[in-house]
């Protein structure tokens, strides 16, 4: 073999699994920076009806402009005495997951129910089919959505899946106490593939398959 041609590729090989490429999904306006819900579509209910509504022109979806540059357009979902079961969602082609890469979605929310025990949020990501759903809020406690959290969750294995198919991201609020006032606050929601970190073992596999050609080299 030819042990300049290896290294070379090796070396290659060892600088493309830990470059700091980020690619985005092909998702829209997670930010809500165009000052209206691109890409976006609303779901109301009151448990027994349910309707598509586009939350342009719905009273239950509202966005919030604020001075701070980080959450300049606040989504926000609200619920009234008719209708208690209210969804923002948005139907997207998922990336596909490139190898040697962990994928990622995080997004800014703030939960404000007028009971959080008998109250319901709920944000998942599933597949077109309905056949597998991952619960975006595992892990994460009442007291961090009501003071407004980052959640960052790996979605690497459902990509790994779903890469390249339709999906669904939604955020869903529940009244189950029968008090008006529920709303759940989003905003810069993002999906993005980073590099597996490599074993710190191979790190060393570039220096020690240069020394290599170096010592056949000097054999020759």
């Amino acid at each position: 073999m030819n042990y300049k041609i290896f290294l070379t590729l090796t070396v290659a090989f060892l600088f493309a699994l830990n470059s700091d490429m980020a690619v985005a999904a092909s998702f829209q306006n997670g930010n809500f920076d165009t000052g209206d819900f691109s890409g976006w579509s609303g779901e109301i209910s009151d448990r027994t009806t349910f309707q598509n509504v586009d939350p342009n022109q719905s009273t239950y979806f509202n966005l919030i402009h604020t001075p701070d540059p980080n959450f300049l357009w606040i989504a926000e979902i609200s619920l009234d005495d008719t209708y208690w079961l209210n969804t923002l969602y948005q139907n997207f082609t998922l990336d596909n997951l490139p190898p040697a890469n962990r994928m990622t979605l995080t997004f800014w929310v703030n939960w404000l129910p007028t009971d959080s025990d008998q109250d319901y949020v709920s944000i998942t990501l599933e597949d077109a089919n309905g056949n597998r759903s991952i619960d975006l809020l595992d892990g994460v406690q009442n007291s961090d959505l009501l003071n407004g959290t980052w959640i960052t969750q790996d979605i690497t294995d459902f990509a790994a899946s779903y890469g390249g198919q339709d999906v669904e991201l939604a955020f869903s609020i529940s009244d189950m106490d029968f008090k008006v006032g529920d709303t759940l606050a989003i905003d810069n929601i993002s999906i993005e593939t980073n590099p597996v970190p490599l074993p710190s073992s191979l790190l060393f596999l570039a220096p020690a398959l240069g020394m290599i050609g170096l010592f056949k080299k000097r054999q020759q």
